[in-house]
């Protein structure tokens, strides 16, 4: 005997994205002429990093000497110097210049503050497992990101999403085909990603949140829907892909074209070996349509079962996604269900030649559930957090994701939001914020700071060759929505940004 819950996607409340090109002025300047330096280098990428050698002159040599040195045999090939670790900060826009980034050793003090050039990035020469820090945002809304463990020659990649030009991005249906839509449709269900409305005519306009776009580029997906003697069914679809947010942060105005398809696939999600876990969920199994990079995830289905296993069928459309992504998941409320541990696993692939297919998901290969996860802010500043997980290891995994968050006031009373997001080898246990600069020391969390429970994220993805390339692509695989927002129904793991399997345990807050 099984029980089953389907979650509809109505309309969302939406939010926007990013601004970029214009370079972010809400990072903090370098050191003026004259000003101490940190007890550490500040540094640009044309600086030359002071290691106490002769000061090479620039001066042209006398024309004797230049005569004698051009009879003077070659001499050795010059040596390259020691591997760099380049930072690069992209936003919707491209590369970003003027970001402030700070280079720590493996303890968290500072070494090194270098602000990133004209093409987004800067370049230093560090020690292994160093740290590097991200500054993003502002003092009142603090947004820094720290890579442990790094090495040189690592090539890093930050996101920016701090100042979008696609916040609360606007999109407007003008107009519908002139065909006729099917028989019995009585109203409409338009859909950016988990973002849309119902409507029965037009022009319709909603917003977008930060998640149901891609650096200003959305999918639009619109269902006829019938009326109470159909159930409310969809009974046709059509679709719109690679539409574009205006950069002014206006309205996207979208003209979707015909005809009308009622040629809905289906995909079965089996989930086999299913875990018996007192205080859980029922295992759930879902499927997102991936469109623009977007996920669609009209429904996600629980099911109790007594063999292990269960499968349960999904519709999707055929013409609208570029892929399909199959999930199952666990997860267990902890603390009086205020906080919430969860284990999925996760599957892209191209959608099936034909309407139908079919995919199963082992859940005896979960990686551990996270029991635990704690904040220790005794360290002014430098706040801690620390997880235990009893069920197995999590070393063999390629990495950690961790996000603290944090509420306070400034002088005035107004209040401030942070969230510091670090990225941790497989076999951290625990990840402290390390120091920051003088001219950064606002974006820290104040003495009197708040912090919410941490999110800790541990994955590992068939597409990683380990934590190496996992801090170098850690944009590409942001915590999803439904996990920020401690949700178990709906999708846990992010879009994969490759065909392949992705294992993700976390722990955070219970949101449902």
């Amino acid at each position: 005997m099984r029980a089953r819950r389907v979650l509809g996607v109505g309309c969302v409340g939406c939010v926007p994205l990013l601004v970029a090109g214009c370079f972010s002025s809400s990072n903090p300047p370098g050191a003026a002429p004259g000003e101490p330096l940190d007890d550490a280098a500040t540094v640009s990428d044309a600086t030359i990093v002071d290691t106490g050698a002769p000061e090479t002159s620039t001066t042209a040599p006398p024309p004797d000497a230049q005569a004698e040195a051009g009879q003077a045999e070659a001499g050795p090939p010059i040596e390259a110097g020691p591997p760099t670790v380049t930072v690069h900060v992209v936003n919707d826009f491209g590369p970003e210049a003027n970001v402030t980034i700070l280079y720590q050793d493996g303890s968290g003090a500072i070494a090194l503050v270098a602000v990133t050039d004209g093409s987004g990035a800067t370049s230093q020469v560090v020690p292994a497992d160093s740290q590097v820090t991200v500054v993003l945002g502002t003092p009142s809304s603090p947004q820094l990101v720290t890579v442990e463990g790094v090495q040189p020659g690592d090539v890093l990649t930050a996101y920016d999403p701090t100042s979008s030009p696609y916040a609360n991005g606007q999109v407007s249906i003008d107009s519908l085909p002139d065909e006729s839509p099917p028989p019995g449709t009585v109203s409409y269900q338009a859909n950016v990603g988990r973002c849309g409305q119902y409507f029965t005519s037009v022009p319709q306009q909603f917003s977008l949140s930060a998640d149901c776009q891609n650096r200003g580029t959305f999918p639009l997906l619109i269902q006829a829907v019938g009326g109470a003697d159909a159930g409310y069914a969809n009974l046709g679809y059509l679709s719109k892909n690679d539409n574009v947010l205006p950069t002014d942060g206006g309205v996207a105005h979208v003209t979707p074209t015909g005809p009308w398809s009622t040629a809905t696939g289906s995909q079965d999600v089996t989930l086999s070996n299913v875990p018996s876990l007192q205080g859980s969920y029922y295992p759930t199994a879902g499927l997102s349509e991936l469109a623009d990079g977007v996920p669609f995830a009209p429904s996600y289905s629980s099911a109790s079962t007594d063999d292990g296993g269960v499968t349960e069928t999904f519709p999707w459309h055929p013409g609208y996604p570029t892929a399909l992504q199959s999930e199952g998941v666990v997860s267990v409320n902890l603390n009086d269900y205020s906080q919430l541990s969860v284990s999925t696993i996760a599957t892209r692939g191209a959608p099936p030649n034909g309407p139908d297919g079919s995919t199963s998901l082992d859940l005896s290969t979960l990686l551990p559930l996270i029991d635990s996860a704690t904040v220790d802010s005794s360290v002014a500043a430098r706040p801690s957090v620390s997880w235990t997980t009893e069920a197995g290891s999590l070393a063999s995994a390629d990495g950690a994701v961790v996000v603290l968050g944090w509420t306070s006031t400034d002088d005035g009373g107004n209040g401030i939001q942070g969230t510091w997001t670090v990225i941790a080898p497989p076999t951290a246990a625990s990840v402290q914020v390390p120091a920051l600069s003088a001219s950064t020391a606002a974006w820290a969390p104040s003495p009197d700071a708040t912090f919410a429970t941490p999110l800790v994220m541990v994955v590992e993805g068939s597409f990683l060759s380990g934590y190496a390339q996992l801090r170098s692509q850690f944009a590409s695989l942001p915590p999803s929505a439904n996990l920020t927002n401690g949700e178990s129904y709906g999708p846990i793991a992010p879009p994969l940004p490759v065909d392949g399997t992705l294992r993700l345990t976390a722990f955070t807050t219970n949101g449902d």
